[in-house]
């Protein structure tokens, strides 16, 4: 048994087949790192040698893409909100999260100890 991080994309969540797979693995720990679409936006637009996106020029489709994904979002069985938080205080927000919930406390404490 080996414990993993996957990272998915945004719009991973919108398939059945996804949720589905999420859902059907004991122990696994779906995180929603919440921020305002705005500030996503402008944390893509500011990340330094990112690669184009096209997508960000199309806000309005971009927003309703959003709307559309935000209740799987917010299923997850964690959520933190990063607005003011940097990375570092994410990862420890995290951290406490999954020390507070039972169901990923061995996973919770193997990451406290690297």
């Amino acid at each position: 048994h080996k414990e993993s991080v996957i990272s998915l994309g945004g719009g991973a969540i919108e398939t059945q087949e996804t949720r589905a797979l999420l859902s059907s693995f004991p122990n696994t720990c779906v995180v929603y790192l919440r921020a305002p679409l705005e500030i996503l936006i402008d944390r893509c637009e500011r990340q330094p040698n990112a690669s184009e996106r096209p997508v960000l020029r199309q806000r309005e489709a971009l927003r309703q893409r959003f709307q559309d994904r935000l209740p799987h979002y917010e299923a997850a069985h964690l959520k933190i909100d990063t607005e003011a938080l940097d990375p570092e205080a994410v990862a420890e927000r995290l951290l406490q999260q999954m020390l507070d919930h039972s169901y990923v406390v061995p996973l919770a404490q193997k990451a406290a100890t690297v």
